[in-house]
């Protein structure tokens, strides 16, 4: 679990050096699930370490959401301006999230699926 809990972090802080290097429009914790990935394609035995780390984090995952939802919250009145655009966004990033979720979730069961 400690192997696993030390790979997870070790991507996160690897993804948010790298983005800041480089000045990546894209988050650091994108970056390192990216790395991640990279990772698991490169050395699939580290599955079973990363599976045995996940299940306390996903238990958790609630408290990932309060310093969003927080700065949200405390920072609603500099969008109050803009809250069209807002509901456009959400409802468009939403709209493209859902397809391209079923479309990996797919893509996913099928590499699994092979021999």
């Amino acid at each position: 679990m400690i192997r696993g809990g030390l790979l997870l972090l070790l991507a996160l802080l690897s993804g948010n050096a790298l983005s800041q290097w480089s000045d990546l429009p894209i988050p650091g914790p994108l970056v390192g699930l990216v790395l991640l990935l990279l990772l698991l394609q490169v050395r699939p035995s580290t599955s079973g370490a990363i599976g045995r780390a996940a299940p306390p984090l996903l238990r958790h995952l609630s408290l990932f959401f309060v310093p969003p939802l927080t700065g949200a919250v405390l920072g609603s009145n500099l969008a109050a301006g803009d809250w069209a655009k807002l509901l456009a966004t959400v409802t468009l990033s939403t709209l493209v999230t859902i397809p391209v979720t079923a479309l990996t979730l797919r893509w996913a069961l099928r590499q699994r699926a092979k021999p």
